[in-house]
């Protein structure tokens, strides 16, 4: 005798009896292949049963927990570009910002990383991990870095007389000339678009532990006519220290002691006179030329205090600038009619620069320096741009 079973948990065991009578040998062996054939037959019908109830336990249990689960739905994310490449920070801008430089102005912009003291007292930034080597700044096209150095100190180029400053990222016309692997820093001088045009503008800073810390006055005054126009622009800054952090310690043989910083005093002179000619003679229609000039005169203070411990005892790098000047003229033209446009830049730049080194404190008390390591430098330049707009029309017949 052989018994099947099939059994579910929701419904009663079934079971089936086969009987086989053995009287023989061969009644043996009928009966064996009886039971062969029983077997193929009937077992993938018991077990496929057995394993549609499993399936259907499985998916039950899962509906159940999925019911009692609490499901979240977060809500799709959007990336998309809301800001302009290249980054332009405007007039209102800066003025938003309290920002009296260039150094300043650029504080807001990504990818921008700003650096500031070292030996030479600089404050210089790097776009994009591109210096100043490599991402020069321009001045209506004329570059303002160092022209030995290939630097330049940023705090120095007050923004008072300023339209716009463009940082290109990563790119920059090839027409900006060399140098310009990172990219480019543009800043633009700002013309006058009412008849008549005043401005006073002054501030006064203070430290952290309100002290006086300096003053900033722009003055500014131009006015735009039929065929001409005209605007200058005065800026003082005077900076009288710069507050060290509240933790900060003084070091053995370090001059520096706690508060103010040691010579962090500065101060800027820039005066901007801008004058331009738009005729409205017939062919000259769409002309713009205007003539720049430029001077500036700054003290920029002398470097932190550096110590370097040698076997006599300590000694002192005392950096000091008594001269740093810069004297610019430069002549411009735009002209735009119909498909043609012509832009033309000559312009005369010029770098006057003395940095005096000290080997100690009795030496700079004395004016005992070593000799004069001075920067004469000018450059002498121009540029013309040409286009022409071709339109080509296809007609089909």
């Amino acid at each position: 005798m052989l018994m099947l079973s099939s059994r579910r948990e929701d419904k009663p065991r079934e079971d089936i009896f086969l009987f086989f009578p053995l009287r023989s040998l061969r009644t043996l062996r009928l009966n064996i292949l009886c039971l062969s054939f029983v077997m193929f037959v009937v077992c993938p019908f018991v077990f496929a049963q057995e394993a549609d109830s499993t399936a259907a336990a499985v998916q039950e249990a899962a509906q159940e927990t999925a019911q009692e689960a609490e499901v979240i739905r977060l809500p799709e994310a959007e990336v998309a570009a809301d800001r302009e490449t290249p980054e332009i920070v405007t007039r209102e801008e800066m003025e938003r910002y309290g920002a009296q430089d260039l150094w300043e102005a650029v504080r807001q912009v990504p990818g921008v990383l700003q650096s500031g003291g070292g030996r030479r007292n600089d404050s210089n930034f790097t776009v994009r991990g591109f210096g100043s080597d490599s991402v020069p700044i321009l001045v209506d096209g004329i570059v303002t870095a160092n022209t030995y150095r290939g630097e330049g100190d940023a705090a120095r180029t007050l923004t008072g007389d300023l339209e716009s400053i463009e940082i290109q990222k990563g790119y920059s016309s090839a027409l900006l000339g060399a140098n310009t692997l990172g990219g480019a820093v543009l800043l633009r001088t700002a013309k006058p678009r009412d008849t008549l045009e005043l401005s006073l503008k002054s501030s006064v800073d203070f430290d952290a532990v309100g002290g006086f810390n300096g003053t900033t006055q722009v003055l500014s005054a131009g006015g735009r006519g039929e065929t001409f126009y005209g605007k200058t622009v005065l800026q003082y800054r005077g900076i009288d220290h710069y507050r060290l952090s509240a933790d900060f310690e003084p070091t053995r043989g370090n001059p520096q002691e706690e508060g103010n910083r040691l010579w962090s005093d500065s101060t800027d002179m820039k005066l901007t006179a801008l004058v331009g000619w738009t005729p409205q003679w017939k062919w000259l229609d769409g002309l713009d030329m205007w003539l720049t000039g430029l001077y500036q005169d700054s003290d920029k203070g002398i470097s932190p205090p550096d110590v370097g411990v040698l076997e006599t005892g300590d000694r002192f790098f005392i950096w000091d600038w008594p001269l740093w000047k810069r004297k610019s003229v430069s002549l411009h033209a735009d002209y735009e009619r119909d498909r043609l446009t012509l832009k033309t830049l000559f312009y005369f730049d010029k770098y006057d620069n003395r940095l005096d080194d000290y080997n100690n404190m009795t030496a700079l008390g004395y004016g005992i320096h070593n000799a004069h390591s001075d920067y004469d430098e000018y450059s002498l330049g121009g540029r013309l741009e040409g286009g022409w707009v071709f339109s080509v029309s296809l007609s089909r017949s």
